[in-house]
């Protein structure tokens, strides 16, 4: 915002400044082409003049909710008329041409629409309150307040358990091992060498070869 207009310096190019005490800093010589800051002024806007296209309720009351959660049923509406897996209003969907023949059909087409989810709802209903009589939740909860369903147990594996069985694991070292790990504690740990399987034909040579 121009310094001027806030009471910050005297500038001629703002008469209104000029009136500020003389401990304000002064500009001497104004710029010929005063920039932007210097040129824009604060209009005020009557309340008439965004009649048409303020809203009923004031934001953010209870009512101004209400009314703007009516555009999430009309976006809903929109979508479920676009769905290619119910119906479609691609291009082709109606032969005929024309606003009248289009609309009529698309008022045909959302009373359809409208029918479907009712009779859903009715049916979502009529399902609960059968529940309800036979003491059991409603079904239409969210997905995080239904319990996770248990895992199955799992299936014994009979013959990992032969397995286990016939060869129980030996815990108890013997008293040589024991002498030998006592030893090895004073020197570093070497990683143990890999040993590679002996190849057949290594001790002698192959037919091939002589």
């Amino acid at each position: 915002m121009c310094p001027a207009a806030t009471g910050k310096i005297r500038c001629p190019l703002r008469p209104e400044s000029m009136k500020l005490d003389r401990g304000r800093p002064e500009i001497l010589t104004p710029p010929p082409n005063p920039p932007a800051c210097c040129q824009q002024q604060t209009i005020t806007v009557g309340p008439d003049v965004c009649a048409k296209t303020q809203q009923k309720p004031d934001y953010p009351s209870a009512a101004h909710r209400r009314s703007y959660a009516r555009r999430t049923g009309a976006e809903r509406t929109f979508a479920t008329i676009k769905d290619t897996a119910t119906t479609s209003i691609a291009r082709g969907w109606c032969r005929l041409t024309g606003l009248t023949p289009l609309y009529l059909w698309l008022a045909c087409l959302l009373t359809v629409r409208n029918q479907r989810i009712l009779d859903a709802h009715s049916a979502r209903q009529a399902g609960n309150a059968r529940r309800a009589a036979a003491g059991l939740p409603p079904e239409t909860r969210s997905a995080a307040a239904r319990p996770s369903p248990a895992s199955p147990p799992a299936r014994p594996n009979k013959a990992r358990q032969a397995h286990a069985a016939a060869h129980p694991p030996n815990l108890t070292p013997s008293t040589a091992t024991r002498r030998t790990l006592t030893a090895d504690k004073t020197q570093p740990r070497r990683a143990p060498a890999r040993t590679r399987p002996a190849h057949p034909c290594r001790p002698h040579k192959c037919q091939t070869q002589t």
